[in-house]
């Protein structure tokens, strides 16, 4: 099992949507990686994320939040 941080996560949204039930079966490399510390300069050691697979289109086609559409939501009339 590994934890992801706010950095990785980030990368397997970007790569994998945001769902992470999407997330499972999917191939990634974990690579070390390196970062300065803030707190007092040091550099220190990171596990970074590498998406491997393709990201294959969900089971539902992204569900009824896809079908949604947002552009009514932005034709209020704004009051000046």
């Amino acid at each position: 099992m590994f934890s992801l941080n706010v950095t990785n996560t980030r990368i397997m949204n970007r790569a994998y949507g945001p769902e992470s039930d999407y997330w499972i079966n999917q191939i990634i490399d974990l690579c070390l990686g390196h970062y300065t510390d803030n707190k007092d300069g040091k550099e220190k050691e990171t596990v970074t994320v590498h998406p491997v697979s393709v990201r294959q289109p969900s089971p539902d086609d992204g569900g009824e939040k896809a079908k949604a559409s947002r552009r009514d939501d932005l034709s209020d009339d704004i009051p000046f």
